[in-house]
């Protein structure tokens, strides 16, 4: 039983494991973290027993202590939290490809947009010339 992969289970699975970071502890010690930062404590034993059997943590003299896999774990959560998510292959977020290819669109627009904004202009300005060429011709001859 993954408790890290359980919804109801998982804060409070990556609460223990931050508090685990911090130093050894036992499970009252760990019980009574939880109620202080109004963290579900419910699921608590079945939750030690998955993170245990996980190898994410190790009990040694009544005591809880956070496994080099539980440091891995909590690290990855961290950088998942940071960045986003959703993990592509390189190791970049969905998100960061999409907001990377809107921006690239977004330049090709005002691209775009600058080519018909001075089309616009030189036909206004030829527009105006011939105009005047007109009116000067009419009035003038």
């Amino acid at each position: 039983m993954d408790v890290l992969n359980i919804d109801d289970t998982k804060a409070g699975a990556v609460f223990l494991l931050r508090q685990l970071v911090k130093g050894d502890n036992t499970s009252i010690g760990l019980r009574n973290s939880m109620i202080r930062a109004d963290v579900d404590d419910s699921y608590f034993k079945f939750i030690i027993e998955g993170l245990s059997e996980g190898s994410y943590i190790e009990e040694s003299f009544s005591m809880w202590r956070i496994t080099p896999k539980g440091v891995n774990y909590l690290q990855e959560y961290e950088r998942r939290l940071n960045v986003g998510s959703d993990w592509s292959i390189e190791g970049n977020s969905s998100a960061q490809e999409k907001k990377r290819e809107e921006e690239m669109q977004d330049k090709a627009l005002q691209r775009s947009n600058a080519k018909w904004t001075k089309f616009g202009f030189f036909i206004t300005l030829i527009s105006a010339i011939l105009g005047l060429l007109y009116f000067l011709w009419e009035n003038i001859l």
